[in-house]
């Protein structure tokens, strides 16, 4: 296939973020050649090797990178620097610049909902990137901002940098009394926002999604209450202008958002793909033992079922009789549960393959660069490195598949550390779902 262009989104954890399903929905929209994945990260500096390991065009960025991010990106736009994070990284040539759409989406997230801003008393509660955000672009648009944080200092520099309002937490309920409105850029284990503080009639948003603790109450309390998706949302339509140079599909987009994150597993299996050398067969075990599962090698189940090894069924029987076997096993497996399936390296190429796994597991590819790659291969054990130039036969290989892994993935891993670790970070992310 021609190689579309790439991009992600990035943050610990990121396994529910929504942001695929709008970009996705408005790539197919545009007519726009993209494909775009979920990055779970260690650290801001791990998904920003991601991001230039991986090629991507762009890069949404979420909690806790944002802040973080703005360091280690050659450049960034005004509005990034003024609040100091950055949530879309984009490629400029060999340039990567960083941006800030957060502050739009506070905005057009009210706009949309019919809250008037300007003139209007808000309280933003939270002082991280997204709570600078939400009061850079609300005192922007000419509203009445006060910063509350549970750390005072970082109220007041954020309300020095803006030319707005702080105080300080214990002055939060009093505050709300006479608020027109509550932006909560807060996490959901750490809202200290009672019910009781907040009236009728009030305008609510929650940067947290889906159904956060506070929107629950305030709903109750008759607030109007602005989804945390809302403002996903409207970050994202400007973001999507950054990455493509077109008009968003606003309405696609928001139909995306409204149907919702398709069941976070499908059948209750884990399909491990990604390059030769990436670490599939090592990950598996421990990946198995932490969810309660079962390890399947797939290359193992094809040489039993065949009589021969792999490199012997290339030689005598060739690639296409390979990919056969491959295929009834992978369907054999992919219809039990309880699997965690280590995948060869070619397993993503027939686009029934690919339907397979998606519609079946939860599919998480395992990046290593190719230089790790190479080292982790014993010699003469890959039939398609066979020859001259192993490590251009390779390069030109992982080239090749790095769409098929990206159009197939639910998450991507950087799998270039021990199997243990990369197994307990996987099993952060996709672990809650099979608790359900």
């Amino acid at each position: 296939m021609d190689r579309p262009s790439l991009f992600a989104v990035a943050g610990r954890p990121v396994f529910h973020s929504l942001s695929p399903c709008l970009f996705r929905r408005g790539f197919g929209a545009a007519g726009y050649a993209g494909l775009y994945v979920r990055l779970a990260a260690r650290r801001a500096e791990e998904a920003f090797t991601f991001f230039r390991e991986l090629g991507l065009r762009g890069m949404n960025v979420t909690a806790p990178f944002k802040t973080a991010m703005r360091a280690l990106v050659d450049g960034c736009d005004e509005a990034a620097a003024a609040i100091g994070a950055v949530n879309v990284v984009v490629a400029d040539g060999r340039q990567a610049v960083g941006r800030n759409t957060d502050h739009l989406g506070v905005v057009g997230a009210l706009s949309a909902h019919g809250v008037h801003v300007v003139r209007r008393s808000f309280v933003v509660a939270g002082a991280g990137g997204a709570g600078r955000a939400a009061a850079y672009g609300l005192t922007n648009a000419g509203a009445r901002v006060t910063v509350v944080n549970r750390t005072a200092e970082r109220a007041a520099r954020a309300a020095a940098d803006f030319g707005c309002r702080w105080a300080r937490l214990e002055e939060l309920r009093s505050l709300l009394a006479e608020a027109d409105g509550l932006v909560s850029a807060i996490g959901g284990t750490d809202d200290p926002i009672e019910a009781a503080w907040l009236r009728p009639g009030q305008s609510v948003l929650d940067a947290v999604y889906p159904g956060s603790r506070l929107a629950r109450a305030a709903e109750e309390r008759g607030c109007r209450v602005i989804s945390g998706q809302a403002w996903l949302l409207h970050q994202a339509l400007p973001a999507f202008r950054l990455f493509t140079g077109l008009e968003p599909p606003a309405e696609e987009m928001a139909a995306a958002l409204g149907e919702g994150r398709p069941s976070g597993r499908k059948t209750a299996n884990v399909s491990l793909v990604g390059f030769m050398g990436s670490g599939k067969s090592e990950i598996a075990a421990p990946l198995a033992a932490l969810l309660g599962f079962r390890a399947v090698d797939l290359d193992r189940a094809v040489e039993q079922a065949e009589g021969l090894p792999v490199p012997e069924i290339f030689r005598r029987q060739g690639e296409a009789r390979f990919r056969e076997a491959e295929r009834a096993q992978l369907e054999r497996i992919e219809l039990q549960e309880g699997s965690v399936v280590a995948c060869g390296g070619g397993a993503v190429l027939e686009p029934a393959d690919r339907e397979l796994l998606a519609a079946n597991s939860t599919v998480v590819w395992l990046h290593a660069s190719l230089a790790t790659c190479l080292k982790r291969i014993e010699d003469g054990t890959r039939p398609l490195l066979q020859g001259g130039d192993a490590a251009g036969a390779a390069r030109r290989l992982m080239e090749e598949r790095l769409p098929y892994y990206a159009q197939v993935s639910d998450l991507v891993v950087r799998s270039e550390e021990t199997a243990e670790a990369v197994a307990r970070l996987i099993h952060e992310e996709i672990g809650p779902s099979f608790a359900r």
